[in-house]
């Protein structure tokens, strides 16, 4: 292997390893039929303390490959700083971190690896899509055709096009510069995007955005169990009234932010039909955040108190009559 790979594929993961394992017989899947790739990516996996099989499944893959690694942290650090210890023990010239439930579609691979050994960059941001039919991903074939480039200091114009939108999987980054941003500050859960952003607001190189889907995630409404979907939707609006220290345009970035309070309620509704704690803390979130829509805001504090329950019962109603309504349609 060369002192230096082109690409390191970096997956936090625990206590998910059958997950894990069709994540890396995918990626070793495109390895075996392309050999060429064995000597220009290392497989990174950063273990959060599993209690499952994770080791069993990585030790299978090392025995047969020389470019997986396997870390293991003495306990559980978090999402975060698990992406931060799976970037920080690879080595190649790009970094690529994944979900270990994600899945790089076939071929991808190989033309990934070939544009980053021709072009120096800042970043790579990709498409994703979602999936049911696991056999489908094995199947599928893309390639990066939709290719754009911007130029540095066009920053506000990428982001502003959705090209760096946050998805884990959609981000493959310059390693060296990823780490020099500094991570002192950052929301739960969004570290590995908010040091994106970060990066092409500072960076003297290009980036790039293929519109072509070269990962598959499957298709799973587990995380907004509990009402998770309220967080991710608050972290966002806080993550945007960041954005102008990080040197973003704040008109454009203002004009982002006005229809979220119009948008809260529905979040809200979703939130709390899916498990949304009564807590306090909740509720000063929102007044704290939305404060200065006092309309949105009142309608949203009535809403809050309203059980939950109800709410899933009204929303369950309503799915059951637009069925009835499509099938009587058809």
């Amino acid at each position: 292997m060369p002192d230096q790979p082109i690409l390191s594929i970096c997956i936090p993961t625990s206590c998910r390893a059958n997950n894990l394992d069709l994540c890396l017989g995918v990626i070793f899947g495109q390895i075996i039929a392309n050999p060429n790739l064995l000597s220009n990516i290392e497989i990174i996996v950063s273990d959060n303390a599993s209690i499952d099989d994770t080791s069993l499944v990585v030790n299978k893959y090392i025995k047969k490959y020389a470019n997986i690694k396997y870390f293991v942290n003495k306990e559980n650090l978090g999402f975060d700083e698990n992406c931060i210890n799976s970037v920080i023990n690879s080595t190649g010239k790009y970094a690529w971190i994944i979900g270990d439930d994600d899945f790089i579609l076939n071929g991808a691979l190989e033309h990934i690896v070939k544009y980053l050994k021709v072009n120096t960059i800042s970043i790579y941001t990709l498409q994703t899509e979602t999936f049911v039919d696991m056999e489908a991903v094995y199947q599928k074939k893309n390639y990066p055709d939709n290719i754009e480039q911007f130029l540095p200091k066009s920053h506000n114009d990428f982001f502003a096009k959705n090209y760096c939108i946050g998805l884990l999987s959609s981000i493959i980054f310059n390693r060296q510069m990823w780490l020099s941003v500094d991570r002192a500050e950052y929301f739960t859960g969004w570290l590995y995007y908010e040091i994106a952003l970060k990066m092409i607001a500072q960076s003297n190189l290009p980036f790039v955005h293929n519109s072509t889907s070269l990962v598959s995630t499957m298709q799973s409404c587990d995380w907004v169990k509990g009402g998770t979907e309220f967080y991710v939707f608050i972290n966002w609006k806080k993550i945007l009234k960041k954005l102008p220290n990080f040197g973003y345009n704040i008109d454009y970035i203002n004009q982002i932010l006005i229809p979220f309070p119009k948008k809260l309620i529905i979040i809200l509704l979703r939130s709390k039909a899916n498990g949304l704690n009564y807590k306090i803390h909740n509720l000063k979130i929102m007044i704290n955040e939305f404060g200065n829509s006092p309309f949105y805001l009142m309608l949203a504090i009535v809403i809050f108190f309203v059980p939950n329950y109800l709410i899933k019962i009204i929303r369950e109603s309503r799915k059951n009559i637009n069925t009835n309504f499509n099938i009587n349609l058809i």
